[in-house]
């Protein structure tokens, strides 16, 4: 049984250290800003295929080893007391390597755009919007492994969140729908290439999130947190070193340790364990991050 190594590299938003949603269902105050930068690295040599069985990527006869580093920058601004602007991009170097080759790209990542609003509070509880999408960046999707699917995306995402005061504790909860479109926007290295179609159909999503956080000291947050994204549909499409997963599901646990060290600063260390999936790799990455606050 064989698992295309390249269903590994098209986790890219997946495991860039940073979440679409960072800060939860809260908005920014006017002008206050949140901002970002994570480190991050995995390794993986094993995932699941399209029937959820675990297995080596590569062959049993010619293993393969997926390595990923990734910088990632994060931005929340308030547009208004209700409204937050919210923006992600990365720059990741990914490298496959088996017994026989070893092929590595480096590359700008997909950037997200999004606007978050409240439009909702009861209580202690916040009840937000979360409307957004990937645009593709000027990378090649051809190569191998490939930066990211080279397809826009759009999705929609409700966020709940509460207040345990005087407890200092919250907890945030998230779920959406991501519309994949089926248009290719990257460009190609060999546009000739028979395989490279100008479209392809890529399956819809349902990404979720859940987390919770305790605040010890006044100054150091844990955070337990899963996330993960359910598949929609069916595909006849197998995976291919040329091309991202058509279908992906997977579910992770991503807890994380946050340290305010200033009142503007704060310094975050982030872990992310793949338990499961369809089409997608284990994963196991480990993220160094700082975050600037103003006007919080």
């Amino acid at each position: 049984m064989r698992l295309s190594v390249c269903l590994s590299a098209a986790l890219a938003v997946v495991f860039g250290a940073a979440s679409v949603a960072e800060a939860g269902a809260w908005p920014k105050k006017k002008g206050a800003s949140y901002t970002k930068l994570s480190l991050g690295a995995d390794r993986e040599t094993e995932g699941w295929d399209d029937t959820g069985r675990r297995d080596v990527l590569g062959s049993a006869y010619n293993p393969a080893t997926f390595r990923q580093r990734s910088a990632y920058l994060y931005s929340e601004y308030g547009l208004t007391d209700r409204i937050t602007g919210v923006a992600l991009i990365g720059v990741k170097r990914l490298q496959v390597e088996d017994r026989l080759s070893r092929s590595t790209t480096t590359g700008l990542a997909d950037i997200y755009l999004g606007l978050k609003g409240q439009f909702a509070s009861v209580g202690p509880a916040v009840f937000s919007l979360q409307l957004g999408g990937l645009l593709p960046t000027n990378y090649r999707r051809d190569f191998s492994p490939p930066v990211g699917p080279g397809q826009y995306s759009a999705e929609g995402r409700l966020l709940a969140g509460v207040s345990l005061y005087p407890i200092p504790a919250y907890a945030s909860a998230e779920f959406g729908y991501q519309r994949r479109t089926e248009r290719y926007f990257s460009r190609l290295d060999n546009a000739n290439a028979q395989s490279n179609l100008d479209r392809a159909p890529f399956n819809d999503e349902l990404p979720y999130a859940f987390e919770a956080g305790y605040t010890v000291a006044g100054r150091v947050l844990l955070r337990a947190a899963f996330d993960g994204q359910i598949g929609l549909g069916e595909t006849k499409y197998k995976y291919t070193i040329t091309s991202a997963p058509r279908k992906q599901s997977y579910f992770r646990l991503a807890p994380s340790v946050i340290v305010t060290a200033t009142p503007w600063l704060q310094l975050n260390l982030d872990y992310g364990h793949v338990v499961s999936g369809t089409s997608t790799a284990a994963t196991d990455q480990v993220a160094l991050g700082a975050a600037v606050l103003f006007g919080n």
